[in-house]
């Protein structure tokens, strides 16, 4: 009788074994496939620099006059800043305009072009 029942508990070990070994070897795989497409998605990141300069005051500022493209696997765009370091053309500014947006890459428009960021439509 004991023979009989150790015959099912081998086989319950066994399939309980092999999913084990399955699952280890499925998230392995997972992990390589993860890390090649993260390398990939870092590499795709370029942009021309200069965009960003060390400010003794503010710690980090936009470049005055600078010009660049920014390219990404999700897009690719161009940024200007004018003379004062604002992304904004000093064309549209004029002195009854008292609005100041201050804010992340979400206020800057990080990936849209010039003329597309929220504050310019």
């Amino acid at each position: 009788m004991s023979a009989n029942t150790s015959k099912p508990k081998r086989e319950i070990l066994f399939t309980l074994i092999s999913v084990i070994i399955a699952v280890a070897v499925g998230l392995t795989g997972v992990e390589f496939a993860l890390g090649y497409l993260s390398k990939q998605a870092a590499g795709s990141e370029k942009m021309e620099p200069g965009l960003l300069q060390y400010d003794a005051q503010l710690g980090w500022r936009l470049a005055r006059s600078w010009s660049g493209i920014h390219e990404h696997q999700d897009f690719k765009v161009q940024y200007q800043t004018n003379p004062l370091g604002l992304r904004t053309p000093v064309s549209t500014l004029s002195a009854d305009k008292k609005v100041a947006v201050v804010g992340d890459s979400f206020a800057f428009g990080l990936g849209v072009n010039d003329g597309e960021t929220f504050t310019d439509l």
